[in-house]
């Protein structure tokens, strides 16, 4: 066999590059549009019903979220109430943390910006250039793979809403009796609370300290 028949194709290159020529697309839709509002990326995830679709997995993700949270509650509101106190100051960290890395991400986000408003015109050409109408290619590609998605999205969301309360029923009635009952969790909850609360404090001065230093850099 000839060495050219044993190479391989680059597949992890000619993902790069696809995921590059995706991006400079929708840079420039971007770019062109001024506003991600008006782009016709925006305007094709609303008109597919992807952005209905992400909408309602929200939706029933903070509804079982919640009604999780009540049931905490109901049946045991003591380690509900000392889970609460411990977590919120690593709630409040976590706020500072997320703050900070946004910060750093977001000064990243405006140079890759900027450099696609500078270029993006002259690589679309170059590639338009050399590679005519590949752009066209991978935007027809792309909207076919984007309905795939939609479509197996929304029955993934109509398989969770209909099995997740028969589901849910189904853990009440035959995993959470005997040891694993609510009163039990209860007491092992209040146990692994009390011996992990120093450790929890000495990590949470730990993390609090790399914070406050991370945060002077420039």
């Amino acid at each position: 066999m000839t060495a050219s028949a044993n190479k391989k194709f680059p597949w992890k290159k000619g993902i790069i590059l696809l995921l590059l020529f995706i991006s400079v697309i929708l840079g420039y839709d971007i770019y062109k549009h001024d506003d991600f509002k008006a782009s016709n990326t925006n305007k094709f995830l609303k008109r597919s019903g992807l952005f209905a679709c992400g909408q309602q997995s929200w939706i029933i993700m903070q509804e079982y979220s919640y009604k999780a949270l009540e049931f905490v509650e109901a049946t045991s509101p003591e380690y509900y109430k000392a889970t609460i106190e411990t977590c919120q100051p690593y709630i409040k960290l976590t706020g500072n943390v997320y703050i900070i890395i946004k910060n750093h991400f977001l000064k990243i986000y405006d140079n890759i910006l900027e450099y696609i408003e500078k270029n993006s015109p002259l690589i679309i050409q170059t590639i338009e250039h050399y590679i005519p109408g590949m752009l066209d290619e991978i935007k027809l590609r792309s909207n076919q793979g984007l309905e795939y998605i939609k479509v197996y999205s929304n029955l993934c969301v109509e398989k969770l809403n209909e099995h997740s309360i028969a589901t849910l029923q189904w853990l009440e009635h035959n995993v959470f009796v005997g040891k694993l009952s609510p009163e039990n969790l209860q007491n092992y909850a209040s146990k692994a609370i009390d011996t992990t609360q120093t450790l929890a404090s000495q990590t949470y001065d730990w993390v609090y300290e790399k914070v406050q230093t991370l945060s002077k850099v420039p």
